[in-house]
């Protein structure tokens, strides 16, 4: 079973797949086509959240090659 996320605890994808699996349960319920939209966004706020982290992992790299080559 999912922990469940609390106000002020850290956005993770870990967190947004979670919501992911349970909107997927609710959507699969009859009148659940409703929710797409919002099984959409999350979807959405996934990629965006993915995409940043590996932009960071890419700019720490190049910073740790710029440090070496300065020393």
């Amino acid at each position: 079973m999912a922990r469940r996320w609390k106000p002020g605890d850290k956005i993770t994808p870990g967190v947004l797949n979670d919501c992911l699996d349970t909107m997927a349960k609710i959507i699969n319920l009859p009148g659940g086509e409703k929710y797409v939209p919002m099984y959409q966004r999350l979807e959405r706020e996934l990629q965006a959240l993915e995409e940043r982290q590996d932009a960071l992992t890419r700019i720490r790299a190049r910073a740790r090659g710029l440090e070496q080559h300065a020393s």
